[in-house]
């Protein structure tokens, strides 16, 4: 069975207004494609909840920025990782994509 591992970025909102705060993921596929799993990733709901103010907190998918296959990992063996500078993190945890 393949199993495919993910970095994915979500990109949280209070109110409706992006903030700095970004959700890095490892996600688990089995058996499908990237084109099938950034479908999984962009179509599923949005994750939201009242905070402690009342406003709706929202996270968003934002990117996949990795994904490797898993196949019999070795102990503390890198499995998924990628680099990423600053002004691409701005990027994410903006509204500029």
């Amino acid at each position: 069975m393949s199993i495919s591992l993910v970095i994915a970025i979500y990109r949280c909102e209070v109110a409706g207004t992006p903030t700095e705060s970004l959700d890095i993921r490892v996600r688990q596929f089995s058996q499908i494609s990237e084109d099938e799993i950034l479908s999984f990733l962009t179509n599923e709901p949005i994750h939201s909840y009242l905070n402690s103010t009342s406003e709706i907190v929202s996270w968003h998918f934002v990117a996949l920025v990795e994904r490797s296959e898993l196949d019999n990992a070795s102990q503390g063996q890198e499995v998924c990782a990628f680099i990423a500078d600053a002004s691409q993190f701005t990027k994410w945890a903006s509204n500029e994509l």
